[in-house]
Parts: structure tokens; sequence; C-alpha cells
């Protein structure tokens, strides 16, 4: 069964500049995917834009190189559009595709593995990645304090704390929600892997869906760097963990 691991890594990054060569741990984000999923016994492709990025994936190791059209490479471009790019020309087709986001640094050959493998024992028709949680889950939606914020369009909800009021979808009664040792585990889609078989891609053209399987992560090895906060988490963990 043929295994080829899908890197998408463009140049461009309004959060933090160059975010997939930046280093964490001596090794840039981009090499640490790339030696991953070598390790995992990938064939590996790099997507980007970047003649940049390509020469350094070329230098770590990357079986393949893809010259992403800058059209599939903005901030509002999915990635199943640069997959499907690379897809259409491909002469031979792998029989499973890994998609490994290069800002998951310490997401490992053995989450690979184990996502592929469920696939080739026919568990499944794609596999994502999860963060597992006991903590308690706020069924609820975040809104703004003041109406008029709905129409700002410069808002990021993420950091501006007129959003920190919240709309709960039901009234909580505190003496009736159990511990959390006692409450099941949450998983949340934590970006770090998807993988899927030929069939499923094909037919769907998404890297989600059909009969779905996850891979479960800790907290650390589902990290995903968005910002320069967590490019700073990042470094501190693998340097006072040694990853």
């Amino acid at each position: 069964m043929k295994v080829t691991a899908f890197i998408p890594a463009r140049g461009g990054s309004k959060r933090v500049p160059w975010k997939n060569l930046c280093e964490v741990g001596g090794l840039s984000l981009l090499a640490r995917t790339i030696s991953a999923a070598d390790q995992s016994g990938c064939r590996v492709v790099v997507s980007s834009d970047d003649a940049g990025i390509r020469c350094h994936a070329r230098e770590e190791g990357a079986d393949e190189l893809h010259d992403r059209p800058p059209q599939l490479a903005s901030d509002h471009a999915q990635i199943e559009s640069a997959l499907s790019h690379w897809w259409v020309r491909l002469d031979e087709k792998p029989d499973v595709i890994v998609l490994l986001q290069p800002t998951s640094p310490f997401r490992t050959s053995h989450h690979i593995r184990e996502a592929v493998g469920l696939l080739k024992r026919g568990v499944c028709d794609s596999v994502v990645g999860v963060t597992a949680g006991h903590g308690p889950h706020f069924a609820g939606r975040l809104k703004p304090r003041e109406p008029e914020d709905m129409a700002c369009p410069c808002f990021d909800c993420a950091t501006d704390d007129r959003w920190f009021d919240f709309q709960p979808f039901r009234d909580l009664d505190a003496m009736a929600r159990p511990r959390t040792q006692d409450m099941r585990p949450m998983g949340t889609e934590n970006g770090s892997l998807y993988a899927f078989t030929r069939e499923h891609w094909e037919k769907t053209g998404n890297r989600m869906g059909g009969r779905m399987a996850a891979v479960r992560m800790s907290w650390i090895e589902g990290l995903d760097i968005d910002d320069e906060r967590d490019l700073a988490a990042a470094r501190a963990i693998a340097e006072g963990m040694g990853l």
C-alpha cells in the first residue's frame, strides 16, 4: 500500500511571518514535519508557493515538491484546493494520503503510523488528530457585549474582550454537574493530522468524512502554532522537555 504525506507550507503568514520556517528546538517547523513523515515510512510531498520554502524542503529530505499556484496559497484558500491541484497531476496515485500541517511541531511518527494503520485495516475512511480532555465543556457561544460590535470590520474575536460575555444554550445546574474526573473525555480536532483513503478523496474531495476515526493526542502533542504566543510556548516546551 502506497502512503504519501502531503505537507502544505505556504509562504504567506500574517500573524507569524515565515512561520513554517521558524525554529522550535533547533529545527524548523517544516523540517520537524518532514522528519516525522519520513520516519513513519511515508513518501513526503511538500506543497508551497514559495521557492525558498521548497528549497528548504528539498534540503530537509522531501521526496517531491509541489509548486502551488499563488491563488491557491492565499489567506482564504482551502488546503483541499492545493491537494486537488497536486492530485490531478499524478501519474500514480497513493492508496492513503496523510495531510500534515507544519504548525504542529510535537506530532510524531507514532501518530502517523497509528492513523495509517486504521486505514489499512479498513476501520474507517478518514482519520483526524484530536486532543482529548476531561475538563468541563461549556455548551454556549461567544456574543458581543454591544450590538454595534457585530458590525466592526476589524474585529478579532480571539483577542477583543468585547466577546467575553457568553450566551448559554441552556441553564446549567451546578449541583448536577459531574466531577471532572467522572466526565467522559472530549475530543477536539487539533489540525495536526488528517489521513484518508484514495477512494474517500476521489469520492468527496474532502480530508474528512465517511466513517471517521480519531488519533488521540495530549495537548502538547496536538499543539498548533497560530501566533507568536504559541510559538514562544512551543519553544519553551521543546527546551524544557528536550523535544
